[in-house]
Formats: C-alpha cells, structure tokens, sequence
C-alpha cells in the first residue's frame, strides 16, 4: 500500500500581523488541520501529514513553514507520494490551479515525490454551502435560539419556517433601537464614518493646497493604502507621497485628522520625480514605485517605521524603461505588477523571478501616461498615451472590439472605426428604423446619401417595398424613389384613371425635386414630365405644362423634350377654362408659385 502524505497547504501571511497584531489566522489553520485528522482518524484513515504556508511575497518573514521549502525538505526524507489539500482556499484559482497544480507539482517531481495528487477546493459542494447559510443564520441577532443545525433534512435556509416567519420573529424580539446619535466622533463608528472621511480627504487637499501655494510642486504622486499592520495606530491606513526629488514620505492619515505630526517615514532610493506609486490591494503592506532613473522599488511597510524594500528592478533590452510614468498592480495576482514609461515601454513584472516576464511597446514608441489592469479578469490591461495625436489605446481598443461577443459592441466599432457601410451589410434589416437613426446621428454629411442608398437597396432586395422608398427619399434619390412610384401606374389603378394617377404622381415627384434642388433626372424620369406635359398641353394648359418642363435642367434634354418644351413655348396663350373631352387635369396645382 502506498504511504501517502496529506500536505495542507494554507496562504500565508507575514509573521508580524500574527505575533504583532494579534491576527488568530495561523491558530485557526492549525485547529482546522487537527479537526480534519480527528475525523479521518475516526475513520481509520491516520496518513502523516504536515502544515505549511504559501504565496509568500516581499522580503520580510512569514507564517513558516514556506510551501516551497517544506516540499523540498519532504523529498529529501524520502517521501514519494504526496496528496496537496489547499487548506485556507474556498474556491479553485490561480493560488490552487497555477501555484499548486503546476509550479508546486513541478517542484515535487524534482525533489524526488513521485506521485503528486490535489484535493479540489470547496467551491459550491452543497455541504459547505448549507454550513456557510447556517453561519449566517446563526449569527442573525435575535433569532439564536432558531439555529438551522437543529433541522432534519436541512432542506432550507430559513429555519423552521419561511422568510416571513422568520422576520415575524425577528420584530417581535428586536429592542427599541436607541436614539440616533447627535455629535459626531473619532474612530470606526456609524456616526463617524462620514466626517472622518471628509477630514482625511481635507488633509489630503491641505497638501496638494501646500503644493500649489509654495510654487514648489514637490508632491508628483499620492497613494493611500490600508498597509498592513491592523493596528490601532494605523487604523486608517497609510498615505505614500512621491516627491520632486526622489523620495517617498509616508503620513499617517489619522494623525492628519487630529492635527498631529503625521510624518511616519521617509523613503529614500529613486532620483528624480516619484510618478509611479501604488499599495498592492491584495498586500497591503507592499508599496511599488517608480521615477525618473527607469528603477522600480518594492517596499514592505508591515513596520512603516522600519521600512524594507527588495532589489531594485530594472528592465533590460526590449524592456528597458526610462521615466517610469505609472504603476499599478494586479488585482488578482499579487506578485504581479505593470509600469509603463514615457519611453513608450511596459513591463509586466513577477516579483517572485524579479524580472519582467511581458514587455510590449507600439511601433512608434509612443510616450505612456497612465494603465490599469481590468479588475475583473487578470490577463487584461489598458495602457493609454497622451500623444493625443496618436494614442497607444487605439490598438487596444480595436482588438477589444474585434473580439468582444456583445451585440450591441459592432454598433460601438463601427461608430468609433467609421464604418457604417459595415454596420448596414451586418445588421438585422427588421432593426432598420435603428440603423437609420444611427446613420442621422453619426454619417458625415457626404456620406449621408449613398448610407442610405445601401440601406435603401438592402430592404429593397429583401421585399420591404415602404421602408426602401423611405430610405431612398432620405437619400434624395429621386429617380429611384419615382421609379417605384411610377409601377402604380401600371398596377392596381383602383378604378383611377391613367391620367389621374400621373398626377399624383408628378405631384409628390414635383415636391420631392425641390425639396432636394435636383435638376437631373433619369431618362424614364424624364419621359413621365414629358407624358404629363403633353396631357397638360392637350388640355389647353400650355402655362403648367411649361411650369413642369422647366422643372428639368435643360442642358440634359433629350431631342423630343427639347422639341416638346420649344412648341409649348411658341404656343403658350393664356390658358382658359375649355378643356378637351375626357378627364380634365386640375391647372390650380398649389406648388406652380415655386416652378419658373
């Protein structure tokens, strides 16, 4: 049988929050371990095992023994098999996917474990979750004596009852509240949250007003951080301010608030403007900056009065980096950090191999003025540029588009890339009425018309006869939109005769020709002025017909319009009220005061 070793792996933290805060994280690993091999003992299963801690960043000391070294040490005794339980991780991630599965595994294997094996995390094994919604309900005030560990089945989250029952009697135990507090006071109340933030960020101002005032403008950068010694002292973290010339200072805020000396410390390692300074979020203890010398610093404060700091990093090669313009640290990793430069160069920097492990920069080397990684998703980053003349964002902005799945984001590319024919060969034709409006809202005045030409085409191809003449009229596309017009006239007359319906017709032709001051007109167009002119002329009304006719540019007349228009001129005489026989056109057309 083979004699597995059960190794729990905890995160670890740095040794000072445990022996100096007063944080009870290591002896809660410990208890949690011991419970675990009470009852795997209970069921015969007695494994050694052994505790260490991992993840450890910065160049102080933490919770030992360090995951690394304890597997190292384990081979070296002879272990070969070896079952990894990520003890403090409720959820699989990069600590239990990248750290343990794959850079821990690794180190086994050449420590000489041959067989290496995981427990997966938690997650949302439903056991775990009815225990956690136990937590919860049992610490609900008032309602102790309803604790769920008493329910058979445990089928619900509330107990003995539904929600309603269980706020039922949660109002019925609840005490008067008491009366709501009227002055305000220092420290992490209810009633002084807000002022003590107000009067930190006064103190902030205060010093940017000190900048400005002096002319000296000695403060470059600032950046507040909760640190990481949980002290009492410090209970409103740390605020880092890079300087003109180098150097760091470090102010307690809460000192600030109570008008007290709140310089704390004086960090001193760069030349030049500090621009480049941030708290790592996930350990706060960690200060990153940069300047002018192109030089990052990595600092623990976990004692702000004592203050440490790694080897200087700087990038060699393709990710040498000048004037260090920012800093920002990985949200989900904390061993990783990004600095861009105005050299035009970003480094992606593993502290753990304390060297860059990513460097890019655009063509052109334009100069970088801030980044920030997404929040959410640790592989993504946006560097910008204030070469506002050439942004390095754009080639950012141009994948994001072309990968994104979102619908409504081929909207948002063809509107930033200028591309709306894209966006009309793409969308929907039963979203038209949109992709009009959008062509109104952001088509460039010269390609207003043939956008809508394509539009118009599109839905006319597809059956929807309406919508293409409306598109078409927007377009001003007056030949197209009178040759869909004029198939009435051979179609579905109504019992309206031939002449009735050209009227009409040469009516709405007329009112579109000057809404869009169009002269030129197609040469099927122009037979139908030529048709009604001569209706209107055998009725005597050689004056309108000669009103039509001049509606057309007479520079492009065909010979018989030509002709048409040069007897209706010769023939003209006041027109009267005598008409042939048959349908009599109405000569009182209300647009004749806008034709001649």
């Amino acid at each position: 049988m083979l004699q597995v070793v059960i190794f729990f792996s905890a995160h670890g933290v740095p040794l000072a929050y445990v022996e100096e805060a007063g944080d009870p994280y290591k002896a809660e690993m410990e208890e949690c371990v011991d419970l675990i091999m009470e009852e795997l003992d209970k069921r015969s299963i007695t494994n050694a095992y052994t505790l260490a801690y991992q993840s450890r960043v910065g160049p102080v000391e933490w919770l030992k023994p360090y995951t690394e070294e304890a597997i190292t040490e384990l081979g070296k005794k002879g272990v070969e098999n070896l079952l990894a339980v990520p003890i403090s991780f409720v959820s699989e991630h990069i600590e239990t996917l990248e750290e343990i599965d794959v850079e821990y595994k690794e180190l086994a294997l050449k420590s000489g474990i041959k067989n290496w094996g995981r427990v997966p995390a938690l997650g949302t094994e439903p056991l775990f979750i009815s225990d956690l919604a136990d937590a919860v309900v049992e610490s609900l005030p008032y309602v102790g004596a309803m604790a769920v560990s008493n329910l058979e089945a445990r089928q619900s989250l509330v107990p003995l009852g539904s929600v309603e029952e269980l706020l039922a009697t949660y109002d019925s135990q609840r005490r008067e509240l008491p009366a709501p507090v009227t002055m305000w006071e220092w420290g992490w109340t209810r009633s002084a949250e807000t002022w003590n933030g107000r009067a930190a960020m006064l103190a902030v101002l205060a010093l940017l007003v000190l900048e400005v005032t002096t002319g000296k403008g000695f403060l470059h950068q600032l950046a507040w951080g909760k640190n990481g010694s949980g002290s009492e002292q410090f209970s409103l973290g740390l605020i880092a301010g890079g300087l003109v010339d180098g150097n760091i200072d470090l102010w307690n805020p809460l000192s600030l608030i109570g008008s007290q000396s709140a310089l704390v410390g004086h960090l001193s390692v760069h030349k030049g403007p500090v621009r480049g300074l941030e708290f790592n979020a996930i350990a706060p203890n960690l200060l990153a900056s940069g300047a002018d010398d192109g030089e990052i610093c990595i600092w623990d404060l976990a004692k702000p009065s004592e203050p440490s700091h790694f080897p200087l990093l700087k990038g060699s090669g393709s990710a040498t980096q000048g004037e260090i313009s920012f800093i920002s640290w990985n949200r989900k990793v904390q061993q990783i950090l990004a600095s861009t430069s105005y050299n035009g160069t970003t480094a992606i920097w593993d502290l753990r191999k304390q060297k860059p492990i990513i460097n890019f920069a655009d063509s052109v080397r334009r100069r970088c003025s801030v980044l920030q990684w997404n929040p959410d998703i640790a592989t993504q980053i946006m560097v910008a540029s204030d070469d506002d003349s050439s942004p390095t964002l754009k080639s950012t902005r141009e994948k994001y588009l072309k990968t994104s799945g979102a619908p409504y984001m081929k909207i948002v590319s063809a509107m930033v890339n200028n591309d709306l024919t894209s966006l009309i060969y793409t969308r929907s034709l039963k979203f038209w009425k949109e992709t009009l409006a959008l062509l109104c809202t952001f088509a460039q005045g010269e390609q207003w018309a043939s956008l809508c030409d394509v539009l118009a085409s599109k839905l006319m191809a597809a059956g929807n006869t309406l919508a293409a003449v409306f598109c078409y009229i927007c377009a001003g596309n007056v030949d197209r939109t009178v040759e869909i017009w004029s198939r009435s006239l051979a179609n579905d007359r109504d019992g309206r005769s031939y002449a009735e319906l050209l009227q009409d017709l040469m009516e709405k032709t007329l009112v579109l020709a000057l809404a869009t001051g169009n002269k030129k007109f197609s040469a099927s167009l122009c037979k139908l002025f030529e048709s009604y002119a001569e209706i209107l002329a055998s009725q005597g009304l050689l004056t309108t017909a000669m009103k039509y006719l001049k509606v057309l540019d007479s520079g492009g007349l065909s010979p018989e319009l030509s002709i048409l228009r040069d007897r209706i001129s010769l023939s003209a005489e006041p027109e009267t009220n005598t008409a042939a026989s048959g349908t009599k056109l109405q000569s009182t057309i209300p647009y004749n005061q806008f034709i001649g």
